[in-house]
């Protein structure tokens, strides 16, 4: 074991050799990593990501329609990524 900083929260963790995992149970339970919960469903399990064109994409894609509107579109790859819930689709961003 040793200690290691988290790339979540940048806090410090231990990391427990492998006398200290138990069979069948992921390194990552151990070491304490947050879980996941939709505050909507309650769901456990982990976020769809979804990529939408970001807000400042559709104002440059509306500016460009008028300045030059030949390259509006390639405002539209102005991406923001989304979280959605797996089980009841809600967004959680």
């Amino acid at each position: 074991g040793h200690t290691a900083q988290c790339s979540g929260c940048r806090g410090l963790v231990v990391v427990p050799g492998p006398e200290g995992l138990k069979p069948g149970r992921p390194a990552a339970a151990v070491a304490g990593s947050p879980r996941f919960h939709c505050p909507f469903c309650g769901s456990s399990s982990p976020p769809n990501v979804r990529k939408k064109v970001s807000t400042a994409g559709w104002a440059v894609f509306i500016a460009l329609l008028f300045a030059c509107f030949l390259f509006a579109p390639l405002a539209l790859l102005i991406r923001d990524e989304r979280r959605y819930c797996r089980d009841c689709g809600l967004g959680l961003d």
